[in-house]
């Protein structure tokens, strides 16, 4: 899976706090100076939702947890 960044916070965050701080950083990232410097370092800044992410943040862990099971690695 690719590399990816993002925000987290404390579990059960209330919906509108959740939503409040998303467009907080959307509107943060649709400044062409603050996007210019976060592209510069190589990341490309995908505004998915918190729900898209929860999804992928999903697949990841699965993906991540077959492999590691695949593997044979366990924890020390």
């Amino acid at each position: 899976p690719p590399t990816w960044i993002a925000f987290f916070g404390p579990a059960q965050l209330p919906r509108p706090v959740l939503d409040r701080l998303h467009g907080a950083i959307v509107t943060a990232m649709k400044d062409p100076d603050l996007r210019d410097k976060v592209e510069a370092t190589g990341v490309a800044a995908i505004l998915n939702t918190p729900d898209e992410f929860l999804a992928l943040l999903k697949r990841d862990i699965a993906s991540i947890g077959k492999v590691v099971k695949d593997a044979g690695i366990k924890p020390e």
